[in-house]
Parts: structure tokens; sequence; C-alpha cells
């Protein structure tokens, strides 16, 4: 599968943009943004790039499914200098607790994650809701979170993926791991055009 470079930035026309992170999705997915304006409360230069170190922006991923029609996943992304966890071992014990504690969620996969040569977590579930209410339509959504800390832009780093379409989302596990697994968090790692990867699905 052929994958291509992206970015989430906040743009200036005082200071130009503002990057939070580059990362790779396959060639035929899209990246569009959402209607909300992105945060960047704080920033710094590293390895020639200027890196929101604390703020907050969201985007839609776009995925074909196969009807030929788009199918979207929400991604909210935070970046923050202040440390909410010890070490990612804790966060991934304290996350999947949560998730099964809720009697409407369901876990499908949790693990760690090499990012950038640092270490992260990740957990995917599906829960279960009703809309406008107790009496409204009963729905599932499918969800990805991912936390790491950088060390050398000093934030932590926290990914949300989001659908209403579950099967986009658990079909797609092995995409999903690859996006996060490709992300560039104090550098570009990857300056080519596209990457190809062993195993993934679409």
């Amino acid at each position: 599968m052929k994958f291509k470079e992206v970015f989430l930035g906040a743009g200036s026309m005082l200071h130009g943009t503002t990057v939070y992170i580059y990362f790779m999705i396959p060639e035929k997915w899209n990246v569009v943004p959402s209607y909300f304006t992105p945060e960047a409360f704080l920033s710094k230069v590293v390895n020639n790039d200027k890196w929101v170190i604390v703020g907050n922006t969201s985007a839609v991923i776009v995925v074909e499914d196969k009807n030929r029609i788009g199918r979207p996943i929400r991604l909210q992304l935070k970046v923050d200098d202040r440390k909410h966890f010890s070490d990612v071992d804790e966060w991934l014990l304290l996350k999947n607790q949560e998730i099964r504690k809720n009697s409407k969620s369901s876990l499908k996969e949790a693990g760690k994650i090499k990012i950038c040569k640092h270490e992260g977590a990740y957990s995917i579930w599906v829960e279960s809701k009703k809309r406008f209410g107790v009496f409204g339509q009963q729905y599932s959504d499918a969800n990805v979170v991912c936390v790491f800390r950088c060390e050398v832009t000093n934030r932590e780093i926290t990914i949300k993926m989001r659908s209403e379409y579950p099967d986009i989302i658990l079909s797609n596990r092995p995409t999903i791991k690859c996006i996060l697994g490709s992300i560039a968090c104090h550098e570009r790692t990857r300056k080519e055009d596209e990457i190809t990867v062993e195993g993934s699905s679409l």
C-alpha cells in the first residue's frame, strides 16, 4: 500500500505555519479541516520546524468504503508540556480499566507502539450510544486513542479518532496503527512522497 505525508498545523499571517505533527495516510485517503479553529498557545523551533507545544486541533480523515462512499473518521489532537502519567504502562492500564468498567464499551485491541523513537500506547474500542437521550436511536461508534511523550520537544501528545461507522476503523486496524507509527513529532523523518507498509488492510 502506498502512503502520502500530511500534517496538522496552525497558520498565522504574522508567524507563519506552526506544526502539531506530520504523519502518513494511504494515498486514497484524505484529510480535510474540521470547523473548529486550531489553538496554539505555546510553540518553539526544533530541527528547523516550529512546533506547537501547548494547544489542540482537529480534522477529518475521509475513507472510502466498499461502495466508494467517503466515510469520516474524526481526529482530535492535543499537545501539552505537562505530564499526565508517569509512563505509557500506567496510562494503558488505567485506560483499559476505564473502558472495561463501562458496560456499553467493548475493548477490541490495546498495546504499545513506537512513534518517532518514542514509546507510545493505544487502545481501540467500540461504544454503544443513543441519539438524543434515553429514548433516541441506538448506534455504536469505534474509538482509537494513542498517547506518547516527545522528549525532544518536551510535550505530551494525545491522538483520538472516532467514527460512527465502526467497520471503517475495525477493518482498518493495521492501517490505523501504521498511521500512528508514522507520526513525526520533532523532525520530518520521512522526506519521500510515499512509503510502502507490509501487512496493511484497506
